[in-house]
């Protein structure tokens, strides 16, 4: 019997996330330099001002924002971070790197709260375990990002290395689909709508 797609997404995950574990730190911190590189050129290019980032949790080995997020500061663009609040995310704008803290579950978030308007957010960088190259994502399985990405028109792009790029993963009808997504390779779009930079 074929498993369930529920029970593929969670070997998929399981997968994905011990093989991350295994990536040298060398070549982790060389692919992370080469998306910031590929993700400030499409900022530039598209003359993006604002921009939704998450906060990369170091044990998870996400794809590392910290330096991205330093750099879209200084280049005054502006950035809207997320922060977990129960079951849903909230968001803020963040001013500073300096503003980040971590919370009682370990995860990074700004120590002051500024409300923003999200619907003057540009483009949404989404974390995630893998995707395919029709945009399908597979997330960690709480749903927070699926609940934030369905509300928005915002350009929806992932982060991630081309390792965890598939030809086709397993997915739901509620999970949203990406415009697009940045690895150490460059960029490429998912969307037949959305226009190369």
């Amino acid at each position: 019997m074929t498993d369930s797609i529920h029970t593929q997404k969670s070997k998929l995950r399981k997968k994905v996330k011990f093989e991350r574990t295994q990536i040298p730190s060398d070549v982790f911190n060389a692919r992370n330099e080469l998306i910031k590189h590929h993700l400030l050129s499409l900022i530039s290019k598209r003359n993006i001002s604002t921009i939704h980032c998450f906060i990369s949790i170091e044990k998870l080995y996400e794809i590392n924002t910290f330096t991205l997020i330093s750099d879209l500061l200084l280049l005054r663009k502006k950035v809207i971070v997320p922060i977990m609040n129960s079951d849903e995310l909230i968001h803020s704008e963040l001013t500073s790197i300096e503003e980040i803290s971590t919370n009682q579950w370990g995860v990074m978030e700004p120590k002051t709260k500024i409300p923003t308007d999200l619907d003057d957010i540009d483009i949404i960088l989404a974390p995630l375990l893998a995707l395919d190259k029709k945009g399908n994502r597979l997330g960690y399985g709480k749903g927070y990002y699926d609940k934030f990405l369905t509300s928005s028109k915002s350009l929806k792009i992932g982060l991630v290395f081309e390792d965890f790029v598939y030809d086709t993963i397993p997915y739901e009808n509620h999970d949203v689909k990406l415009d697009g997504f940045v690895t150490e390779k460059g960029i490429q779009f998912c969307n037949h709508k959305v226009n190369f930079p």
